[in-house]
């Protein structure tokens, strides 16, 4: 359903009809003319962790099941400058591993994970709006269980510890 996956174009609204907010309604549309939808895909999938202490939940912008072979392909839609896509193309960006490694921790095997990159110019002010291009990036990120495995353990566990002890600081100042 197109409108389940509005979201990503634009920080627009989940609704009926693609609806605009830092994108033009005109480049909306060119990204929806673009968009391959198979009937075996679905938009904003959610995706819950469970990390025991904590949960991430998340929403994968286009996840396709291949459900005779129990698959998916995870793709993640970006809008941006793609002088500026080395940073997916990096082993840092886990965005899509981290809904891979979901997929699979439902019983799923990882057909591909990659991000779609449309290239926009332009700052958002009345003198330069921000518009897309017609560069349109397809970048790999493959999935690697052990890097998101480390990743969640390491870095992901300490910052959520860091935020529950602001919480818990927070609620003893003004509760």
């Amino acid at each position: 359903d197109f409108g389940e996956m509005v979201e990503w174009i634009g920080n627009g609204k989940v609704g009926e009809k693609p609806q605009a907010q830092i994108l033009s309604q005109t480049n909306v549309e060119e990204i929806a003319e673009q968009v391959e939808y198979k009937p075996n895909s679905k938009y904003e999938d959610l995706i819950v962790v469970d990390c025991g202490e904590f949960v991430i939940e998340g929403f994968i912008d286009k996840c396709t099941y291949y459900e005779d072979e129990k698959e998916v392909e995870i793709l993640d839609y970006k809008t941006g400058n793609t002088d500026k896509a080395d940073k997916y193309k990096s082993s840092d960006y886990k965005q899509t591993n981290l809904y891979a490694y979901q997929k699979e921790n439902e019983g799923y095997n990882i057909k591909n994970c990659a991000v779609k990159m449309y290239n926009r110019k332009g700052n958002g002010s009345e003198k330069s709006p921000i518009r897309l291009t017609g560069e349109v990036l397809d970048i790999d990120t493959p999935y690697n269980r052990k890097e998101v495995e480390k990743w969640l353990k390491n870095d992901v566990t300490k910052v959520a510890k860091e935020i529950s002890e602001c919480y818990q600081t927070y609620l003893k100042i003004f509760k």
